[in-house]
């Protein structure tokens, strides 16, 4: 049986939102934003692992109002594995209760192996997705678990940033 899951990392292309950012094909009214408000108010996490440029990403994600209901979003050109890994550790969830969503079939193979016990779905669950039984959550409408989680990720920058 699997477990109720606590966050959901999202790829971004092709899964999170229809298109692809640096090809320039990237359709801006077709995304999961309000998904990932949804899932916040659930009490459940959300966070990014994207092969995308950083900044133009945000920019994206900021306009359509959600870049400030991810935590500890990755997105930069290295593979996704250790990326996901990374996340895992600074959250410090099991994986188990924590869902990768991509499109490439060759991550979601990366991500299993580098981190067992993820639960892992392509883009073709998210229509389905907020029915399911794992993703139920617990009453946030005030988003106290969010604004907790931002807490936790701004402690770890400094921590970072100071090489420790």
């Amino acid at each position: 049986m699997l477990e109720a899951v606590r966050l959901v990392i999202w790829d971004l292309d092709e899964t999170f939102w229809s298109g692809t950012l640096v090809e320039g094909g990237l359709n801006e009214n077709i995304h999961y934003a309000e998904t990932v408000k949804e899932l916040s108010k659930r009490g459940i996490m959300n966070s990014i692992c994207s092969k995308n440029d950083f900044s133009s990403a945000r920019e994206i994600l900021e306009r359509l109002g959600v870049w400030d209901f991810f935590i500890f979003p990755s997105i930069n050109w290295s593979s996704k594995g250790e990326r996901v890994q990374g996340i895992v550790d600074r959250v410090k969830l099991r994986p188990e209760t924590i869902m990768f969503i991509d499109d490439n079939p060759m991550n979601l193979r990366e991500v299993s192996s580098v981190v067992p016990n993820i639960q892992i779905e392509n883009e073709n669950f998210l229509p389905r997705l907020l029915s399911d039984p794992r993703f139920v959550g617990k009453n946030d409408n005030q988003l106290k678990r969010l604004a907790d989680y931002k807490i936790l990720e701004a402690k770890n920058e400094v921590l970072e940033s100071r090489g420790g």
